[in-house]
Order: structure tokens, then sequence, then C-alpha cells
């Protein structure tokens, strides 16, 4: 999962980034860092963006 595809899953839902942050426990600069490709995140933070952007964990690469 790239920064990119969660920027556009977030976007097409219609969730800003401070939403999904606040959904995640994180900071909405995190999540800006990470849609950016700054950060990486770990395996409990991917489950966390599938889970809060109600994606499709068996189209998601691990």
């Amino acid at each position: 999962m790239r920064g990119a595809d969660i920027s556009a899953a977030r976007q097409q839902k219609g969730i800003s980034q401070r939403e999904l942050a606040q959904r995640l426990g994180r900071s909405q600069s995190w999540v800006r860092d990470v849609e950016n490709g700054r950060l990486q995140i770990s395996l409990n933070d991917r489950q966390r963006l599938i889970k809060a952007l109600y994606l499709d964990p068996r189209q998601q690469q691990v």
C-alpha cells in the first residue's frame, strides 16, 4: 500500500486528512507524511488504515 494509494482511497471516500487522522489516533501531519511517502507504515498501521478507509483487505498488498 503506497502513500498515493492511501491518498486516492481517502479522497474517493470524501475523508479529509484530519478525519482520517482522528480515526487512526494519529496526527494530520502523520497522515500527510504517509501519503507523501516520507514515512513507512507498520503492519498494524496498514491494517488500521484498511479498516478506517473501508477497504477490502484481500485486495491490499502486504
